[in-house]
C-alpha cells in the first residue's frame, strides 16, 4: 500500500515548484563539467530517474500556476475594461444640471471644484463614482471640496461634447 505521507509534497507552492523545476533543470540537463565543478555528478547519476519525475511534476505545477495566475489577470482586466465601458455611458446620460457642474472642470482646466455635500445632484455623481469627496475639511461649513475620477477627467478631455 501506498503511504500517502510521501505524497504531502505535491502540494507545494508555485514559488517552491519553480525553485524545484530550476534546480532539477541543471542537474537534468546541465554540462557534466558544471555538474562536477558543483559535486554533484555522482549524486546526479544515483537520483536521475528521481529528478526526471521531480522535474515533470514541478513543470507540471509551475506551469498550472502561471496558467491561473495569467488567467486571473485576464479576467481583471476584462471585468475592469467592461466597468469602465459602462460607467462612460453614464457620461452620456447626465442631467443638464450635472453637465454643468462637470463642465466646470474642464472649462477651467482644474480637478477639484467646491460644493455644497447636501445637494443630491452632486452625491448623485459622487454614488456614480464620477467626483469623490477629496477632504473632509469644509471650506464654509457644507461646502467641501471634489475631485473628478481619473477615468471621468480623460473621458471628458476626448469627448467634451458629452457636457453639451
Amino acid at each position: 500500500m501506498l503511504d500517502l505521507k510521501y505524497l504531502e509534497w505535491l502540494k507545494v507552492s508555485g514559488k517552491h515548484a519553480l525553485v524545484l523545476f530550476l534546480i532539477s533543470s541543471v542537474l537534468l540537463f546541465g554540462s557534466d563539467e558544471l555538474i562536477n565543478i558543483l559535486g554533484l555528478l555522482e549524486a546526479r547519476e544515483t537520483a536521475k530517474p528521481w529528478l526526471g519525475v521531480i522535474w515533470l511534476i514541478s513543470l507540471s505545477i509551475t506551469t498550472a500556476e502561471t496558467t491561473h495566475l495569467t488567467f486571473k489577470w485576464i479576467k481583471k482586466r476584462i471585468k475592469w475594461q467592461m466597468n469602465l465601458k459602462r460607467l462612460q455611458k453614464g457620461l452620456n446620460n447626465l442631467t443638464p444640471e450635472e453637465k454643468n457642474f462637470l463642465s466646470g472642470y474642464i472649462t477651467n482646466n482644474t480637478r477639484t471644484q467646491s460644493a455644497p455635500y447636501t445637494d443630491g445632484m452632486i452625491n448623485g455623481l459622487v454614488a456614480a463614482t464620477i467626483i469623490y469627496r477629496s477632504s473632509n475639511l469644509s471650506q464654509y461649513h457644507t461646502t467641501f471640496p471634489y475631485n473628478i475620477q481619473p477615468w471621468a477627467w480623460e473621458y471628458l478631455h476626448k469627448h467634451p461634447e458629452v457636457l453639451n
